[in-house]
C-alpha cells in the first residue's frame, strides 16, 4: 500500500473516531440544554410531601431536561391533582397511592411511574391532649377530623386498627386538609389525621394542648408521579425527561439539605424548623419497589373490607406501575418482582 494511501486511510479512521466522540458529546450535552422542549401539563399539590417537584421546577431542572411545563399547583390534594388528571386536565398529576388504588376498581388508563418521596411519618394524628387524648386509644368516643378518600382517612383508620379500636367507636368527621389547625383549635375536633405541613401547623398553632398520637409507624407514605397510559404512549419521552429532573433533584436536597430547605421555605412560605425535622423523617429518593405493591394491596384490601368498594378482588397493581422509564434512567431503582416472559 502506497504512503498516500496509508495517509488516507489513516484519516478516514481519525474522521471517523472524531464524528462518533462529538456526536456522543453532543447527545450527552442534549440532556443538559435539548433542542426540543416537550411539552407537559402536571397537576401538583403544593406542599412540603412535594418538595422534589417545586424544587425541580424553580430550579429550572425540568427545563434543563427538556419540558416546556404547564405547571399548576392550586390543587388541595394528591387526590385532586389526580383527578383533575383523569379528567384531562393535566397530563402527568403527583399523588399518594391511595387515590390510585380507588380508581383502580373502576378504570385501568392510568399508572404510577415513579416515586420520589417515602415516610413513615408524613401524615399523623394530631390531637388536643388537654382535652382527654394523648394515645391512640384515648381516641374512642372522641371527634376525629379526616379528608375523605385520601391518606388521611387510610392513615387513621389503619391506626385504629392497629391499637384495636373500631370505626364505629370513634366520630370521624370530614374535613378540608387546610382548616385542621382551626378545628382544633376551637375543639370542634379532639383530633385530626392529616399530611404535613398541615400537622407542623396544627401542632404550633395549639402549642402547649396539642400532640402528636404515637403511630408505631403503621403505613409509608408513597408520593408517586402518574400519568394517563395514552399520554405515556403519544409522549414516552416526557415520562423519562421527569423522572431525570426528579433524580437531579433529590440529589441536590440529599447533598445540600440545608440550601434545599432555604428554597424550599421561600416556595411554600415556611419556617427552617419544620423543614429540618421533615428532612429528618423523610426519604427522597427515585424508587419503584415492592413495598409500593405491598402499601397498595393493602389499601384496596382496606376498601373492600370497610365496604368502601363493592369488589371482592383485589386488583392487580403491577398493571398499574410502569417501570420502563425509571428502568432505563435508574435500573437500579427498580426492585419490583415481576413475572418473566
Amino acid at each position: 500500500m502506497s504512503i498516500i494511501r496509508q495517509l488516507v486511510l489513516v484519516f478516514a479512521v481519525l474522521a471517523i473516531g472524531f464524528g462518533a466522540y462529538w456526536a456522543s458529546q453532543t447527545k450527552e450535552r442534549a440532556g443538559d440544554a435539548p433542542e426540543i422542549m416537550e411539552k407537559v401539563r402536571l397537576a401538583v399539590p403544593k406542599g412540603i410531601i412535594t418538595a422534589p417537584v417545586l424544587l425541580a421546577q424553580s430550579r429550572g431542572l425540568f427545563a434543563e431536561a427538556g419540558l416546556d411545563v404547564a405547571y399548576e399547583d392550586a390543587y388541595s390534594s394528591g387526590k385532586t391533582a389526580f383527578e383533575a388528571m383523569l379528567r384531562g386536565e393535566a397530563d402527568v398529576s403527583i399523588v399518594a397511592t391511595t387515590p390510585v388504588v380507588a380508581n383502580s376498581f373502576s378504570r385501568d388508563d392510568f399508572f404510577i411511574f415513579c416515586t420520589f418521596t417515602t415516610s413513615y411519618e408524613g401524615v399523623k394524628v394530631i390531637a388536643r391532649q388537654d382535652l382527654g387524648v394523648k394515645t391512640a386509644s384515648d381516641l374512642k368516643g372522641k371527634t376525629v377530623g379526616f379528608v375523605p378518600g385520601t391518606i388521611s382517612q387510610l392513615f387513621l383508620d389503619s391506626l385504629l386498627a392497629y391499637n384495636r379500636i373500631l370505626p364505629q367507636e370513634v366520630n370521624a368527621q370530614p374535613i378540608k386538609p387546610q382548616n385542621a389547625s382551626a378545628l382544633l383549635n376551637s375543639g370542634e375536633m379532639q383530633a385530626v389525621s392529616i399530611w404535613e405541613p398541615h400537622a407542623y401547623t396544627a401542632l404550633k398553632d395549639n402549642q402547649g394542648s396539642a400532640v402528636k398520637v404515637p403511630s408505631s409507624s403503621v403505613y409509608r407514605i408513597s408520593i408517586c408521579t402518574a400519568s394517563t397510559k395514552d399520554f405515556a404512549a403519544k409522549s414516552p419521552n416526557v415520562l423519562k425527561k421527569i423522572i431525570l429532573a426528579l433524580k437531579r433533584t433529590t440529589a441536590f436536597m440529599n447533598d445540600q439539605p440545608a440550601q434545599a430547605q432555604k428554597e424550599l421555605g421561600k416556595l411554600i412560605n415556611m419556617d427552617q424548623e419544620p423543614l429540618t425535622l421533615f428532612w429528618k423523617e423523610t426519604s427522597f429518593r427515585l424508587s419503584l419497589d415492592q413495598v409500593l405493591l405491598m402499601t397498595m394491596e393493602n389499601e384496596a384490601a382496606w376498601m373492600i373490607a370497610n365496604r368502601y368498594k363493592d369488589d371482592r378482588l383485589i386488583p392487580d397493581f403491577t398493571r398499574f406501575v410502569y417501570c420502563a422509564p425509571l428502568e432505563e434512567i435508574d435500573p437500579q431503582a427498580v426492585t419490583i418482582v415481576r413475572q418473566q416472559g
